[in-house]
């Protein structure tokens, strides 16, 4: 008999911070007060949370894209989790949620929280000039290998 992953799990709480283009809060701030808002309405507390995931993971360039990864938020909700995911990998934000199913069913977790913080519009608005208009910075790290042949989205075609 095959059984079916997804349909064995399910999205039982939803949260959300202030939206803003030009928080006064840091975005590991918003993201705390979305992801405790998430728990409360799934009937949980911190301790039942063993799984956390996000996409893209973190991405500490001052872009705003991604700048919370899963060990921030871990952190600072000081979380006792045994298993984690948060990488570029997946071909987009869906990619936390399919990770998530695929841990819950190998058993690695029960409760996993999934999180997308964006800060893009603050982090262009306190930057020291407009972003468009700064010299290009060069690719670093691992996506210096994807991201000159888009290899990172040829799961999308």
């Amino acid at each position: 008999m095959t059984r079916f992953a997804e349909k064995n799990t399910a999205i039982t709480g939803v949260g959300m911070s202030e939206v803003s283009r030009g928080a006064t809060r840091s975005a590991l701030a918003l993201t705390v007060d979305a992801a405790l808002e998430a728990i409360a309405d799934a009937g949980l507390n911190r301790a039942d949370i063993d799984g956390i995931a996000t996409w893209p993971g973190e991405r500490a360039d001052g872009s705003g894209f991604s700048p919370v990864g899963c060990a921030a938020l871990q952190d600072a909700l000081r979380l006792e989790v045994g298993w984690y995911g948060g990488g570029g990998e997946a071909p987009g934000q869906y990619g936390a949620v399919f990770n998530a199913i695929g841990a819950i069913a190998a058993g690695l977790c029960r409760n996993v929280l999934i999180f997308r913080t964006m800060y893009e519009a603050t982090a262009r608005k306190s930057s020291y000039a407009n972003s468009l208009l700064r010299e290009g910075q060069r690719q670093t790290g691992p996506f210096s290998w994807y991201a000159p042949y888009y290899t990172y989205a040829a799961a999308l075609h």
